[in-house]
């Protein structure tokens, strides 16, 4: 019986999921954009890897300090982009070791320019690299 069941749910929402797309409900700009959230995703995560090596570089003892992931926890940072996406601000924290040893947390601000190369790739830019604590 719980495989039975199990079959149904699958199918159900199997032809649920496909019922928008074979009736047409949905718009081209409906089904475009999860492409486009994933291209701003990979453009986020892009930035806060190259706003993390700037902040890295400005460490006194980089290879202890500990950044939350740019994958996995961009909630973690906060990212601010002007109007037409070519400068980023990006946001976060890391911590760092301290000269008595102690772990402490740094807050950073990293203002990035973009531009693409000639096959649609972002090349970063950094402008400025800002650092509290």
């Amino acid at each position: 019986m719980k495989r039975i069941l199990k079959w149904f749910a699958i199918l159900f929402i199997g032809a649920a999921s496909l019922g928008g797309a074979i009736d047409g409900r949905t718009s081209p700009e409906q089904r475009a954009a999860p492409q486009k959230q994933t291209e701003n995703d990979l453009l986020l995560v892009s930035a806060c890897n190259v706003a993390q090596r700037a902040v890295t570089s400005q460490l006194t003892a980089p290879s202890i300090a500990k950044f939350p992931s740019c994958a996995f926890s961009v909630h973690e940072y906060r990212f601010t982009t002007e109007k037409d996406r070519k400068v980023v601000f990006v946001q976060g924290y890391v911590d760092v070791q301290n000269g008595s040893s102690a772990m402490i947390r740094t807050l950073w601000t990293v203002k990035l320019k973009r531009r693409e190369d000639g096959t649609g790739v972002s090349v970063w830019t950094v402008m400025r690299v800002t650092m509290e604590g």
